[in-house]
Protein backbone atom coordinates (compact mmCIF):
# COMPACT_ATOMS: atom_id res chain seq x y z
CA UNK A 1 0.00 0.00 0.00
CA UNK A 2 1.07 3.60 -0.46
CA UNK A 3 1.55 5.75 2.63
CA UNK A 4 2.93 9.18 3.46
CA UNK A 5 5.81 8.64 5.85
CA UNK A 6 7.31 11.48 7.87
CA UNK A 7 10.78 10.13 8.60
CA UNK A 8 11.75 13.04 10.84
CA UNK A 9 10.66 16.66 11.14
CA UNK A 10 10.72 18.25 7.70
CA UNK A 11 11.35 15.01 5.77
CA UNK A 12 8.41 13.18 4.16
CA UNK A 13 7.92 10.83 1.23
CA UNK A 14 5.34 8.48 -0.24
CA UNK A 15 6.45 4.91 0.40
CA UNK A 16 5.25 1.37 -0.21
CA UNK A 17 4.34 -0.49 2.98
CA UNK A 18 2.88 -3.90 3.68
CA UNK A 19 -0.86 -3.98 4.30
CA UNK A 20 -1.20 -4.70 8.03
CA UNK A 21 -2.85 -7.92 9.18
CA UNK A 22 -5.40 -7.43 11.98
CA UNK A 23 -5.13 -9.36 15.21
CA UNK A 24 -8.09 -10.70 17.17
CA UNK A 25 -9.18 -7.32 18.61
CA UNK A 26 -8.23 -5.19 15.61
CA UNK A 27 -9.86 -3.92 12.42
CA UNK A 28 -8.21 -3.16 9.10
CA UNK A 29 -9.87 -0.11 7.54
CA UNK A 30 -9.59 0.97 3.90
CA UNK A 31 -9.12 4.73 4.19
CA UNK A 32 -11.63 6.68 2.10
CA UNK A 33 -10.81 10.13 3.46
CA UNK A 34 -8.53 11.64 6.07
CA UNK A 35 -8.60 15.26 7.14
CA UNK A 36 -5.53 17.43 7.54
CA UNK A 37 -5.27 19.63 10.62
CA UNK A 38 -2.84 21.57 12.75
CA UNK A 39 -1.58 18.43 14.46
CA UNK A 40 -0.38 17.04 11.12
CA UNK A 41 1.35 20.37 10.42
CA UNK A 42 3.08 20.20 13.80
CA UNK A 43 4.13 16.58 13.22
CA UNK A 44 5.75 17.56 9.92
CA UNK A 45 7.61 20.48 11.47
CA UNK A 46 8.51 18.71 14.74
CA UNK A 47 6.16 20.38 17.19
CA UNK A 48 4.67 17.24 18.78
CA UNK A 49 5.64 14.07 20.60
CA UNK A 50 5.17 11.95 17.46
CA UNK A 51 6.98 8.62 17.22
CA UNK A 52 9.13 9.14 14.11
CA UNK A 53 9.07 7.74 11.53
CA UNK A 54 5.27 8.07 11.48
CA UNK A 55 2.39 7.89 9.04
CA UNK A 56 0.27 10.88 10.14
CA UNK A 57 -3.48 11.40 9.84
CA UNK A 58 -5.98 11.01 12.66
CA UNK A 59 -9.27 12.27 11.17
CA UNK A 60 -10.20 9.05 9.38
CA UNK A 61 -13.30 7.73 7.64
CA UNK A 62 -13.22 4.45 5.78
CA UNK A 63 -14.70 1.05 5.08
CA UNK A 64 -13.98 -2.13 7.03
CA UNK A 65 -11.64 -4.38 5.06
CA UNK A 66 -10.95 -7.15 7.61
CA UNK A 67 -12.34 -7.59 11.10
CA UNK A 68 -13.81 -10.17 13.41
CA UNK A 69 -16.10 -7.54 14.94
CA UNK A 70 -17.43 -5.57 11.97
CA UNK A 71 -18.89 -6.46 8.58
CA UNK A 72 -16.68 -6.00 5.52
CA UNK A 73 -17.63 -2.82 3.68
CA UNK A 74 -19.23 -1.18 6.74
CA UNK A 75 -18.58 2.57 6.71
CA UNK A 76 -16.75 3.65 9.87
CA UNK A 77 -15.08 6.59 11.57
CA UNK A 78 -12.06 6.16 13.80
CA UNK A 79 -11.49 7.57 17.27
CA UNK A 80 -7.75 8.23 17.10
CA UNK A 81 -7.19 8.12 20.86
CA UNK A 82 -6.61 4.89 22.76
CA UNK A 83 -6.25 5.10 26.52
CA UNK A 84 -4.97 2.39 28.85
CA UNK A 85 -8.11 2.22 30.99
CA UNK A 86 -5.98 1.50 34.08
CA UNK A 87 -4.15 4.67 35.16
CA UNK A 88 -5.58 7.09 37.71
CA UNK A 89 -6.92 9.44 35.02
CA UNK A 90 -8.68 6.63 33.15
CA UNK A 91 -10.20 5.26 36.35
CA UNK A 92 -11.51 8.77 37.14
CA UNK A 93 -13.23 9.02 33.75
CA UNK A 94 -10.66 11.33 32.15
CA UNK A 95 -9.09 9.13 29.44
CA UNK A 96 -7.93 12.20 27.47
CA UNK A 97 -5.27 12.64 30.18
CA UNK A 98 -4.19 8.97 30.16
CA UNK A 99 -0.58 8.50 31.19
CA UNK A 100 -0.11 5.98 28.35
CA UNK A 101 -2.31 7.59 25.70
CA UNK A 102 -1.70 6.31 22.17
CA UNK A 103 -2.90 8.27 19.15
CA UNK A 104 -3.43 6.98 15.63
CA UNK A 105 -1.41 9.21 13.30
CA UNK A 106 0.84 10.50 16.08
CA UNK A 107 2.25 7.61 18.11
CA UNK A 108 0.91 4.87 15.80
CA UNK A 109 0.49 4.70 11.98
CA UNK A 110 -2.37 6.88 10.77
CA UNK A 111 -4.72 7.56 7.91
CA UNK A 112 -2.40 9.10 5.31
CA UNK A 113 -2.23 5.61 3.82
CA UNK A 114 -4.47 3.32 1.83
CA UNK A 115 -5.19 1.22 4.94
CA UNK A 116 -5.00 1.75 8.68
CA UNK A 117 -5.01 -0.84 11.47
CA UNK A 118 -6.82 0.12 14.68
CA UNK A 119 -8.21 -1.52 17.79
CA UNK A 120 -11.89 -2.51 17.58
CA UNK A 121 -12.62 -0.10 20.44
CA UNK A 122 -11.62 2.80 18.16
CA UNK A 123 -14.09 1.89 15.38
CA UNK A 124 -17.53 3.50 15.15
CA UNK A 125 -19.95 2.33 12.43
CA UNK A 126 -21.70 5.04 10.44
CA UNK A 127 -25.15 4.16 9.13
CA UNK A 128 -27.05 5.47 6.10
CA UNK A 129 -24.15 7.19 4.41
CA UNK A 130 -24.36 7.10 0.60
Amino acid sequence: MKALLIEKPGVASVVEKEIPVPGEDQTLVKVLACGICGTDYKIFFGGTNANYPVVPGHEIVGAVERSGAFEKGQMVVIDPNRSCGKCDYCRRGMPQFCEKLQATGVTEPGGFAEYVLVENSQVYPVRNVP
